[in-house]
């Protein structure tokens, strides 16, 4: 017997893949730094990301999030179910005891027809054990253990994606309102410039060409107010949704201008974010979770050893029941000779299950690295994106001021001036959009990054 256990405890040695031994290590090979790093000064991060921004409604926003989110509920109901799933794989480790009392009654007939009445009572305890000598309990055990490391990883990449998604709406809520502030002072502009070219037209110094080109820019204008309208309500929409909440339910009042962008954060290595982002984490304990199940795997096709005993007292009535013990003591060897195949086609299974948990792996933290390359790439070149915008906006000033003054001088028509109005106009609102689109850039970057801030949220009482 003791040959026999030291052969299964190597065979079990050689075969598991043990990937726990090497969870910190990256699965896929990974560039030493980031393709736009750039050499540009980076500070950390506040843990809380969002924080950079120094906005107290958006925090305040984000702590009601936190507790009222219904995918965040979810997360948290799938990390209790986990547990308790844990807690009956481990249960496996202890004995079990039951308690039971029966009384009973029975009748008979004799050969000769005469009745006999059998009374039967009894209190028993009973236990039984299955003795772990492979490690299968205790690997069936390890993997539900890392099944909950999984499930709060899980919920800490909801958190992460959340705190963004709610972030990105806010911004885009005030880049709305932004929006809808510089239409409206466009439009004041506008009108203002028709009563004049009006004035002139009553003077005979404009044509009414003149007139119905400044009405169709006010008209132009005027268009868009509905479009901004309902992006802004569209968003509202989604902020409530993300609350937790209806349509409607939450009363919201954003600024009207963008947040300066904060400097820009510390981006580290790509090897940090085997332990920043949750969602590789998560990746990792569900491959984790694999290699264990392996080990189980393999232990169930070796000899499975249970004890049980029982003790108690039977008799056929309550006055002999104390004075009638009786006890059993009973060991087991089951050893399994022929099942078609089921306990190898079990291991199979799992080692596929192992290949794919590390593929998995591999291709989540493949996407986080890329991720944040993405994001330092767009904000980079957003970055001279407006660069270019305030240039062109400079020159569209001074287009339009020498317009203005060879109008009304006579030298040209109202056209030039309409040309250079409306470029302004159009530079002006894709500064407005480009300086959002940075900020959303930015809070991609933050996520990417990741971050253990997750780790402290709790599930709302």
């Amino acid at each position: 017997m003791r040959t026999l256990l030291t052969f299964a405890v190597a065979t079990l040695a050689a075969c598991n893949p043990h990937v726990r031994r090497d969870a910190d290590r990256a699965p896929v090979p990974l560039p030493e730094g980031y393709a736009e790093a750039g050499a540009a000064p980076r500070v950390e991060a506040p843990a809380r990301w969002w924080r950079a921004f120094e906005d107290p409604a958006l925090d305040a926003l984000l702590e009601r999030a936190f507790a009222d989110n219904l995918d965040l509920k979810q997360a948290f109901a799938r990390v209790a179910q986990a547990r308790a799933l844990a807690t009956q794989a481990g249960s496996a480790r202890w004995p079990t005891l039951d308690l039971s009392a029966s009384v009973g009654r029975s009748r008979g007939y004799d050969f000769f027809g005469d009745a006999q009445t059998v009374d039967q009572i009894g209190l028993s305890a009973a236990a039984s054990y299955e003795v772990d000598v492979w490690g299968k309990i205790e690997a069936r055990a390890d993997a539900a253990d890392a099944d909950v490391f999984a499930a709060r990883h899980d919920l800490e990449a909801i958190a992460m994606s959340l705190s963004a998604e709610l972030t990105d709406t806010w911004y885009g809520l005030v880049e709305q309102r932004a929006q809808r502030a510089l239409l409206d002072q466009q439009l004041e502009t506008n009108r203002t410039l028709l009563e004049l070219v009006k004035l002139r037209f009553g003077n005979g110094l404009a044509s009414a060409v003149d007139v119905l080109q400044q009405q169709d820019q006010v008209r132009r204008l005027e268009a868009q107010l509905p479009l901004v309208e309902a992006r802004r309500q569209v968003l509202a929409h989604r902020l409530a949704n993300l609350l937790g909440k209806a349509p409607g339910q939450v009363p919201l009042d954003p600024p009207t201008a963008l947040p300066a962008l904060p400097a820009a954060p510390a981006t580290g290595l790509p090897a940090d974010l085997l332990k920043r982002r949750p969602d590789v984490q998560a990746a990792r304990a569900r491959a984790v979770a694999a290699d264990h199940r392996i080990a189980a795997a393999l232990a169930d096709r070796f000899p499975a050893l249970r004890l049980s005993a029982s003790t108690g007292f039977q008799a056929d009535s309550f006055g002999d029941l104390i004075d009638r013990w009786v006890w059993s003591i009973t060991g087991s060897l089951v050893a399994p000779i022929i099942d078609g195949g089921r306990r190898a086609a079990v291991v199979e299974q799992q080692r596929a299950a192992l290949e794919a948990s590390l593929a998995a792996l591999g291709q989540t933290l493949l996407r986080a690295v890329r991720e944040v390359d993405d994001a330092l790439v767009q904000e980079a070149r957003q970055t001279e994106h407006l660069a270019a915008l305030d240039a062109q906006l400079e020159n569209a000033r001074s287009l339009l001021e020498q317009s203005q003054a060879r109008y009304v001088e006579g030298l040209t028509d109202y056209l030039p001036v309409l040309t250079a109005l409306r470029a302004l106009e159009q530079t002006e609102q894709q500064r407005l959009t480009a300086q959002g689109q940075l900020v959303t850039y930015r809070i991609q970057l933050y996520r990417a990054l990741g971050g253990d801030w997750p780790r402290a949220l709790k599930e709302a009482p």
